[in-house]
């Protein structure tokens, strides 16, 4: 369902970029053009992805560079500004919410430490999740987690994150 979701996407944001008159002349005047307020994370992702496509990034060393395009990991300055709550939310699914109180970066990978405490004992995996959570925005995150025993509690926190530096 997600790909079918995906797809149609795709193709419905192809088919304005290549429909319309008034073609954006940058990167910026594509995402502006295309990405409305309310649209899920299959078509932001999707938008975003085509106007890069069409308006590939520039040389680094070029005084107009849009913005820069590798992943970075954020630092902890920036860690300490994302802030959210989560929880086990039904059977091994881990979730919450994450608020992006930076700047200009928006947040695409996080990574999560669960804590599983069982009869005193505690155990702590890290899990990566894909997002897209542009700054000063919240948005929810999941991730599957192996649980433990029945009566088990859990705490989590931010461990790390990568994003795009605008």
């Amino acid at each position: 369902m997600y790909s079918i979701q995906k797809s149609i996407a795709l193709l419905f944001f192809f088919l304005l970029v290549t429909g319309c008159n008034q073609k954006p002349k940058s990167y910026n005047d594509c995402i502006l053009k295309y990405l409305k307020k309310g649209m899920n994370k299959t078509a932001t992702a999707a938008v975003i992805n085509a106007c890069r496509e069409k308006f590939p990034k520039k040389n680094s060393s070029s005084s107009n560079n849009e913005y820069k395009s590798s992943l970075v990991n954020l630092t902890q300055q920036q860690l300490s500004k994302l802030d959210g709550r989560a929880g086990l939310s039904y059977g091994n699914t881990y979730g919450g919410k994450i608020y992006n109180g930076n700047d200009n970066i928006t947040i695409t990978k996080l990574e999560i430490q669960v804590t599983t405490t069982i009869g005193g004992k505690k155990s702590s995996k890290l899990y990566t999740t894909d997002t897209f959570i542009e700054p000063k925005k919240t948005e929810s995150f999941y991730v599957d987690i192996i649980t433990g025993d029945k009566g088990s509690d859990y705490s989590w926190n931010i461990a790390g994150a990568k994003g795009k530096s605008y």
